[in-house]
């Protein structure tokens, strides 16, 4: 597998964090990803991950979002997920039920409009 299957882009506005991946998420590279998204946060307010441009994500990405969320929570850090409905990953959180523990919007706008 590539080592290149997922792209991560990291904004910082304020004390917000945009993480956007690209590509795709599975055992080859989740927890390398996971990894680079924490060390990125620091001293951030709010974290927001943008999925919506991907293109695959299984039970891996699963794991990615809820290990980041436990994380964050732990450090009294906002965090939400910008997935539409309609999106890989929208359909893979609200299948298992990952949309009820961790806010989920439709757009980025959404995300950051309040």
């Amino acid at each position: 597998m590539s080592e290149n299957l997922a792209q991560l882009e990291i904004a910082r506005e304020g004390n917000t964090i945009l993480a956007t991946l690209t590509g795709e998420i599975d055992i080859s590279n989740s927890k390398l990803l996971e990894q680079e998204i924490k060390d990125s946060v620091s001293q951030a307010g709010k974290v927001i991950v943008d999925l919506s441009p991907l293109g695959f994500m299984d039970s891996q990405g699963v794991r990615l979002i809820h290990n980041l969320a436990s994380h964050l929570s732990s450090q009294g850090v906002g965090f939400e997920i910008v997935a539409p409905a309609e999106s890989i990953a929208g359909q893979v959180l609200h299948l298992t039920k990952m949309d009820e523990l961790v806010l989920v919007r439709e757009t980025l706008a959404s995300s950051t409009d309040g």
